[in-house]
Formats: structure tokens, C-alpha cells, sequence
């Protein structure tokens, strides 16, 4: 009976399997570190997108609202006044009549000011029923330094409203440019820079800047 021959088996070396172990580690590291920065660059875009279109609403909101500053049916009118800019609370106060008529008409008082939180606040009381007397320069001082954030609580905090979430982004007033000057004082135009960045990571941020005009000045 013939017996068949055996070949001699031969297996990797320990030196082989090394290599083999150092390249496969090498492919695994390019290719979490290419999947890390693909979903780093993902996140960045969405964030990014994320404050342009709050950005541009919220640039929106006060370049539309404010732009109607002294607005009053009567022509000449002086009862309400322009923009009032109070630079060290970084904080703008404004009025205008909400109807073009003469009899019915109330005046609405609002503004905007930038919170200790990074927060930006809106000021809207009641209206106000004619006959109108427009605020002094010291009371509308007082009422853009009565507020300091969205978390502030108390009869003057009750007009001040929060339009941003602080939990996720910060928000400033970087620029107010004025056509006259320093002061608090009430502006026919203003221009504004806007700022907004991401609160958990402040590297990404976008800005708009506007010129606000409104027809009267006090």
C-alpha cells in the first residue's frame, strides 16, 4: 500500500504577522481619521447654517421694525422720536404710531439691547393711546439699563423678551457707527453690525451689517 506524501506546511512568521498588523492598523487610522474630519466638516456646515438663517431673521426683524422708527400720520410731528442709542448698554430705544390714522392710532414703544447672557431682548410694552408724550432721554436711559438678561425677573424685566436661546448662541452688538456725535441721543440713521456665534464653539460665527433710516428724529 502506497502511502502519500506529506508536504511540509509552512506558516507566517512573527515578524510577517507585524507587518501585517502595522499596515492594518495604518489603513484603520487614515480611515477614522478621514471619517472624523468628514463629520467635523458636516457639523461645521450645519452649525454654520444654522446661524446664517438666525441671523438673517433676526437681521430681518430689527432692520424691518426699526426702519419705522418716528413714524407718526401727521406730518412734522415731533411726539415721537428716532432712534435712541444708549452705546454703553449696547441697547437702541425707538416709537412710532402703528396706524396712518390721526384719530385712532396708538404708539408703540420698542427696542432692542444685548443681555449680560449673550441673549438679544426686545422691548414690547402695551401700546400707548394718544395723546402721546414721548419719554425723556433719562427715562428711556433707565429702561434700556433695567434689564440686564432673559433670566431677569421683576416689574423690569416684565416688557423685556428674549428673541435668541442663550443656551445656544451668542449674541452682540459689535459696531453701532453713528452719523453724529457719541452720545445718548436720538439718531436719524444708524449703522449696525450683528453678530452671532455658536455658544459651543465660538470659532463659528456669522455677521450682517445694516443701515438703519427712519423719517424723523427727535
Amino acid at each position: 500500500m502506497l502511502i502519500p506524501s506529506i508536504k511540509q506546511q509552512q506558516g507566517l512568521t512573527l515578524v510577517e504577522i507585524l507587518v501585517a498588523l502595522a499596515i492594518s492598523l495604518l489603513l484603520l487610522l487614515s480611515i477614522s481619521t478621514f471619517f472624523l474630519d468628514s463629520l467635523r466638516n458636516m457639523q461645521y456646515r450645519q452649525n454654520a447654517a444654522s446661524l446664517n438663517s438666525q441671523l438673517r431673521t433676526i437681521t430681518q426683524l430689527v432692520e424691518q421694525d426699526a426702519r419705522r422708527a418716528g413714524y407718526s400720520p401727521t406730518f412734522g410731528d415731533t411726539s415721537v422720536s428716532g432712534i435712541h442709542v444708549v452705546e454703553s448698554n449696547q441697547c437702541f430705544l425707538y416709537d412710532y404710531y402703528n396706524t396712518a390714522s390721526t384719530t385712532t392710532s396708538s404708539v408703540r414703544q420698542t427696542g432692542f439691547k444685548v443681555g449680560s447672557q449673550g441673549d438679544l431682548l426686545v422691548y414690547n410694552p402695551p401700546l400707548v393711546a394718544r395723546p402721546y408724550t414721548r419719554p425723556s432721554t433719562t427715562t428711556r436711559d433707565s429702561i434700556c439699563g433695567s434689564c440686564d438678561s432673559s433670566v431677569g425677573t421683576g416689574t423690569a424685566c416684565e416688557n423685556w423678551y428674549p428673541i435668541t436661546d442663550r443656551t445656544k448662541y451668542i449674541f452682540d452688538f459689535t459696531a453701532f457707527n453713528f452719523n453724529a456725535p457719541a452720545g445718548n441721543i436720538d439718531q436719524r440713521f444708524i449703522n449696525l453690525t450683528l453678530r452671532l456665534r455658536l455658544r459651543a464653539d465660538q470659532n463659528v460665527s456669522r455677521t450682517s451689517t445694516i443701515t438703519i433710516t427712519n423719517s424723523n428724529g427727535g
